[in-house]
């Protein structure tokens, strides 16, 4: 091999590192003096790899899981290189992830903490704050990762048992919301592509969400809640003076 080209292989070895400027000088000038560039590439690899900056670099690489696809790839990437997916570092996610369930959690207990003014009927009141938390119910959403799609079918699905057989059409019209969500949040997670074993369990085991039917209370529960509904409204006229 030619002299000039060993001494600036001997440079890089010394240095412990080979930049692409480097390598480009040296593979330029090994092309000029008709030396075998392949030959002249394998030996810079080699030196690449036996560096021992480039051993103590590589041993520091922090891998962590993408939050999508569960990909194991470098903490220090933007992107997943398995599904593009912006990474977050860990704690950041999980804490964001719970900021949408406290959002909405603070926005039903600003409907419920609503004061009530003497001019105002309670049952209107009762219904403006039915349908208000309805639209909240409805317009919930997360950000479309699977940690934050499996956070939110949980809570979803939570509410959901917690209010279904309550008895009051209102509760009843908030579970069957709530299942609603909680199918979307699931069928999310469903179409991801590139899932680990772990979110693969966690489909199986909640499938049963996709036929779970909500079931409307009985035809005489409906008409004696009428009934009720229609005495209650009576009185109230009632007492207004307007009878």
């Amino acid at each position: 091999m030619h002299p000039d080209i060993e001494k600036l292989i001997n440079i890089a070895k010394e240095s412990g590192e080979l930049t692409e400027k480097q390598k480009e000088i040296i593979m330029r000038k090994a092309e000029k003096l008709g030396e075998d560039v392949d030959e002249v590439e394998m030996l810079l690899e080699t030196i690449i790899h036996q560096s021992p900056q480039k051993k103590e670099n590589s041993a520091r690489i922090k891998m962590r899981k993408c939050p999508n696809c569960g990909a194991m790839v470098p903490a220090t990437l933007v992107n997943c290189s398995e599904c593009g997916m912006v990474m977050e570092s860990e704690a950041e996610s999980s804490a964001q992830n719970r900021d949408y369930i406290s959002d909405i959690q603070r926005e039903f207990k600003r409907i419920d903490d609503r004061k009530q003014r003497k001019d105002e009927n309670k049952y209107v009141i009762e219904h403006n704050k039915h349908e208000e938390k309805m639209n909240v119910i409805r317009s919930f959403s997360v950000p479309l990762t699977r940690d934050a799609q499996i956070m939110a079918f949980n809570y979803a699905k939570a509410r959901f048992d917690a209010l279904k057989g309550n008895g009051s059409g209102w509760a009843e019209d908030e579970s069957r919301a709530w299942l609603a969500k909680a199918q979307e949040f699931y069928r999310n997670v469903a179409t991801m592509s590139n899932l680990d074993g772990n979110s693969q369990q966690w489909l199986k085991s909640n499938e049963g969400i996709l036929q779970t039917k909500y079931k409307s209370p009985g035809t005489f529960w409906i008409i004696l809640g009428l009934i009720i509904m229609g005495v209650i409204a009576f009185f109230i006229v009632k007492g207004s003076g307007l009878l």
